[in-house]
């Protein structure tokens, strides 16, 4: 993930079900105000996936502002309607094809955004640097996390 903002806090949680599937957690700001971002790899089959997508639903309870955001292994639609996050009212901008990387077919990655959000722009990226190809979006954060409100990341002269 690429960011103008510093986050206030990172957590990695390793996801329930098969192995090696897991989440990272950020967080921008503070409140009720603050942004929860989410990046996650979820699990081939359905009974694993809705139970990692339940966990990172109680992660992100509380927060109004919320970016979902990976390989997701469904279509957008099963996400919105027939998975725990269903009671989000969560957007699916994106739904141009992103498996395989050399010949797409099927949209398995998503960048998911609560309402709250403004989506400026969505491309998936012809950069097939994986078996996935990646999708960006660009957002206009609320008014509360914008400004002096948030550390912005610096880097070191060199």
């Amino acid at each position: 993930m690429l960011s103008r903002l510093e986050p206030q806090s990172l957590e990695d949680h390793p996801l329930p079900g098969p192995s090696g599937r897991g989440a990272i957690l950020l967080r921008f700001g503070e409140g009720a105000d603050a942004l929860v971002v989410v990046m996650m790899h979820l699990a081939l089959g359905g009974g694993a996936r809705a139970r990692q997508l339940a966990y990172i639903r109680e992660l992100i309870a509380g927060y109004r502002h919320q970016v979902l955001m990976g390989d997701m292994n469904t279509h957008a639609n099963d996400l919105l309607e027939n998975s725990p996050l269903r009671d989000l009212g969560l957007l699916a901008p994106q739904v141009e094809a992103t498996f395989p990387s050399w010949r797409p077919q099927r949209c398995l990655d998503h960048i998911l955004l609560s309402p709250s959000l403004t989506l400026e722009r969505v491309d998936v990226l012809a950069q097939p640097i994986s078996d996935h190809l990646p999708v960006a979006v660009e957002i206009r954060l609320p008014d509360s996390l914008q400004g002096d409100a948030l550390p912005v990341q610096a880097s070191e002269p060199t």
